[in-house]
């Protein structure tokens, strides 16, 4: 493994968690509201 390796990988990883979680908190906002039929 090389250092010049290290940073793109740490990005590619960050970029990920980040989208891992937005899709998270997406999917918990649109859950409920696909549950409960509007009135």
């Amino acid at each position: 493994m090389t250092l010049d390796g290290t940073p793109d990988r740490d990005i590619i990883f960050k970029e990920l968690r980040s989208r891992a979680q937005m899709q998270q908190q997406m999917s918990q906002n649109a859950l409920p509201a696909a549950m409960i039929p509007p009135l």
